[in-house]
């Protein structure tokens, strides 16, 4: 008996690289987010009337997750 185990490797090639294009594509839509929450940090403070320790742990909070995903990935 002979088993077509093409569907197999193909599956092993197609997954990593969707995998990939799927995180890199996820990386640039929230890079940019990231990136201004800096530049509004004033706005976002004087708006909101937070405390300037909290504003700065909402700003530094989306990089705590990257790096604790990061690691643990």
């Amino acid at each position: 008996m002979w088993r077509d185990h093409r569907h197999v490797y193909r599956a092993a090639i197609v997954r990593p690289v969707v995998a990939g294009l799927a995180v890199a594509v996820l990386a640039l839509n929230l890079r940019p987010t990231l990136t201004s929450m800096g530049a509004l940090l004033t706005r976002i403070e004087t708006a909101d009337g937070l405390s300037p320790a909290l504003t700065a742990t909402l700003v530094a909070l989306p990089t705590w997750c990257f790096a604790i995903g990061g690691a643990t990935a």
